[in-house]
């Protein structure tokens, strides 16, 4: 039965992307060919993600069947053949779905755990705020559309998919070393953006208004200028979601101290007996590299209402989220 989900999801990709494209360009059919290697490589995409990309395309094949069907019903002409072509398309969508979530699913895929949930949920939220920052931004937002333009969707799914591959990263790290790297990744992106802008390539910018990139500089040129408020909105709900986790995960000049106190970094001295007992001060920024140190498991998030486990699979969503979206937009 694995192989038949194979070949329902290869199957399920192509029908639709065809459909994008006839409709559209190949960066509307594109999405729709990511689920091709989650087949394949099943780590490549989350179970929950997958089943809803496809719930959603069985969906879509039946309106737009009904559509096409009413349409020839109306003017008179043969209707039935589209409906059970197009029917059996939607059809297949549900059988793939229906394997995924069962056993088939859960022996290619692996058991339904909370990394899964994780990962899907980071990829909704950066996939629902990148569509909605872009359809309320005037100008092309991502960096990728101004060098192809109308291939938004495209870059969207890619981010969406990035920021789940990020949570998972930060989930299953024991040595605290992917948060250093994604952020430094974030900083350097940023910082190559504005120096390719400096250096004469206004596309690297987002405005072509340059100022320091100092974070209260954000804040300090909209209101100068009365306009552009998106980057703030976006640092004020940052700072809301994460609190001090901002220093540790999203802030591009932080990045930079953080490798160069790696580089004289010394091996942590056992805990004191006292350790267990203490609450976190006020200058913990939430980097989370104490916890895979600690070997009596006593460090970890909470939240109230939430067991220490979810508290931090709640807390890795919500970073993972912010960075994929700040990857994807933060710019001068």
């Amino acid at each position: 039965m694995t192989v038949l989900l194979r070949i329902l999801i290869v199957l399920c990709s192509l029908t639709t992307a065809a459909h994008f494209l006839r409709f559209g360009t190949l960066w509307d059919a594109a999405p729709a060919l990511l689920a091709l290697p989650a087949a394949f490589f099943p780590r490549f995409l989350p179970r929950p993600l997958l089943a809803l990309g496809l719930l959603g395309s069985a969906l879509l094949w039946a309106e737009h069947g009904t559509e096409l069907a009413t349409l020839r019903m109306n003017f008179g002409l043969p209707w039935m053949r589209l409906a059970l072509i197009l029917g059996a398309v939607c059809l297949a969508h549900l059988g793939a779905t229906a394997l995924l979530l069962t056993g088939p699913g859960k022996k290619l895929f692996g058991p339904l755990s909370g990394v899964q949930v994780v990962k899907t949920a980071t990829a909704l939220m950066v996939g629902g705020v990148l569509l909605m920052a872009v359809d309320k931004t005037p100008f092309p937002l991502l960096l990728g559309d101004r060098f192809f333009p109308g291939s938004e969707i495209f870059w969207i799914c890619l981010f969406a998919i990035y920021g789940a591959m990020v949570s998972g990263w930060l989930l299953a790290d024991s040595r605290g070393k992917v948060r250093s790297r994604i952020w430094t990744l974030f900083s350097a992106v940023f910082f190559g953006q504005l120096l390719l802008g400096l250096a004469g390539f206004s596309i690297f910018l987002m405005t072509g208004k340059l100022h320091l990139p100092v974070p209260a500089l954000i804040l300090a040129g909209p209101l100068y200028r009365g306009e552009g408020f998106f980057m703030p909105i976006l640092l004020g709900v940052s700072l809301l979601l994460t609190g001090p986790a901002w220093c540790s995960y999203l802030c591009y000049i932080g990045a930079w101290d953080d490798r160069l106190a790696r580089l004289a970094a010394r091996p942590p001295a056992p805990l004191p007996a006292w350790a267990p007992r203490v609450r976190p001060g006020l200058s913990c920024s939430l980097c989370g590299d104490c916890l895979p140190r600690c070997p009596h498991g006593h460090l970890g998030y909470s939240f109230p209402g939430l067991p220490r486990e979810r508290a931090r699979q709640v807390f890795v969503t919500l970073v993972a989220s912010l960075h994929a979206v700040f990857l994807a937009v933060a710019r001068i």
